[in-house]
């Protein structure tokens, strides 16, 4: 069964309500590494944050976009942390501007997780982010 979710119009307005609506004390917390044996490993934090962004959609359509990813676009949920390029043009894909908004979210946790304030930088997209995080990469065990 392929879920197509293109046809999904208005997502970046409903994604800003819910998020305007329904604040996560995500963005409030911090987890700043102390020490080799706190910190975290990037990988873990990326999956974490793209479980968390997306989970602005519901539960039911992040499982069915982690489903959609895999078969049509050929990259597991594991795999999304090495395969940024392509996680980035499979949201592109279902969501059309809208991915912006899902990559916005994402990243702002990212930062958050790290306890850094988000800045938002005209056409970054996910990939850049990452990016950025892995060139101030001392929060974490690895930098690939």
């Amino acid at each position: 069964m392929i879920f197509n979710l293109s046809p999904l119009n208005g997502v970046a307005a409903f994604v800003d309500r819910i998020e305007k609506t329904h604040p996560t004390d995500v963005f409030h917390r911090t987890n700043k590494a102390k020490g080799a044996e706190g910190k975290r490993s990037l990988t873990a934090l990326i999956l974490e944050s793209v479980d968390e962004g997306l989970m602005v959609l519901g539960q039911n359509v992040r499982d069915a976009l982690y489903y959609h990813i895999r078969t049509s676009h050929e990259v597991s949920r594991e795999d999304i942390p090495d395969q940024l390029e392509e996680f980035h043009a499979a949201l592109k894909h279902l969501f059309g501007p809208g991915a912006e908004v899902l990559e916005t979210i994402i990243a702002k946790k990212i930062y958050s997780k790290i306890g850094l304030n988000y800045e938002d930088h005209d056409n970054w997209t996910i990939v850049d982010h990452i990016k950025h995080v892995k060139s101030i990469g001392s929060f974490f065990k690895e930098i690939a």
